[in-house]
């Protein structure tokens, strides 16, 4: 029983002595060690942003108040996104480092020739700051060193935050109209006229159509979602493409089409063609004359409503071979 007292005594005073070192080092660091930014640099002064691994890039770059990439035509870019990531970027700050050797920047995939993520900050001209992400200490976070020092710290950061694919930074939303008051589409027009829309096709009479169907159509076209660029989009063939005209905040002309299970839009501002999911190009290219029509059971406003004139009719007709 003495022994096993005298055991766990020394036991206890070993402790108690690594405790004590460990406190001795942390005080003698502790004038050394300040909390600092890791990037010294205003996000909205940041007008290029440069994310790449030790095979491929991506640049995002600033033009006026819009994120486009360059590479890609100068399409526009997720800005929300891409403020987001620069405001996490530029939060970082200085924390006790996980290592402070270079022999460790292998380790941590964070050295000059490997690593998973490198950050390139520029303003104008000017190089504002290089940062490199590595391996992942636990969740939500990762290794990261910034160039041309030794120390790895652990920050509440994520490589995933820094895709490479260009889809994921595009506007997905780019091919979307605004305040819509008119869609000419391949067989029918509907437009609006004094708060009510109008229907109006080439076989029949103008009239009141299916408000709440008008309102599922210009809902598409307002929130018209692509997916990427066509990589290798066929050809439009003229005889089968949808053609639809939108007014509204601008004029936009598109063309909708399918080749097998894919589906594509082309609009004249843009030069690439698009590539849709099935859902989005059902829901603007496949509506028909015959889904807008009011029917026996369609709101009874709808018939309060007034009815185009004839003369609509023939201004819109001539409007649409314009």
């Amino acid at each position: 029983m003495n022994q096993l007292r005298i055991k766990l005594t020394g036991l206890l005073i070993a402790q108690l002595v690594v405790a004590a070192g460990i406190w001795a080092y942390a005080q003698s660091r502790g004038s050394d060690f300040s909390v600092e930014p890791l990037i010294v640099v205003d996000s909205s002064n940041i007008d290029r942003l440069v994310i790449s691994d030790e095979q491929n890039s991506l640049t995002l770059q600033r033009e006026d108040k819009q994120w486009v990439l360059p590479e890609e035509n100068h399409l526009p870019a997720n800005s929300i996104k891409v403020e987001d990531i620069l405001a996490k970027i530029v939060g970082l700050k200085t924390s006790w480092p996980v290592a402070t050797t270079s022999s460790s920047h292998q380790r941590f995939e964070v050295s000059d020739d490997n690593f998973q993520r490198k950050i390139q900050l520029y303003q104008g001209d000017k190089f504002a700051g290089e940062l490199y992400l590595g391996s992942s200490p636990g969740f939500k976070k990762v290794h990261l060193r910034r160039a041309g020092e030794q120390a790895v710290y652990a920050q509440n950061l994520n490589t995933y935050d820094f895709p490479l694919k260009r889809a994921d930074w595009m506007d997905k939303s780019l091919l979307a109209a605004t305040n819509i008051n008119k869609i000419a589409h391949n067989d029918f027009t509907v437009v609006k006229v004094d708060d009510y829309w109008q229907l109006v096709s080439d076989t029949e009479e103008a009239m009141t159509p299916n408000s709440a169907s008008v309102e599922q159509l210009t809902s598409a076209l307002s929130t018209l979602q692509i997916m990427d660029i066509a990589a290798e989009p066929p050809v439009i063939d003229k005889n089968t493409a949808i053609n639809i005209e939108v007014e509204g905040d601008n004029r936009w002309q598109y063309q909708f089409f399918k080749d097998g299970q894919n589906y594509f839009a082309k609009r004249t501002d843009f030069e690439p063609i698009f590539k849709l999911s099935q859902f989005e190009y059902q829901r603007v290219a496949e509506v028909t004359f015959n889904d807008l029509k009011a029917t026996e059971n369609s709101d009874s406003k709808e018939s309060e409503e007034p009815v185009a004139s004839n003369q609509l009719r023939e201004n819109l007709s001539v409007d649409k071979d314009s």
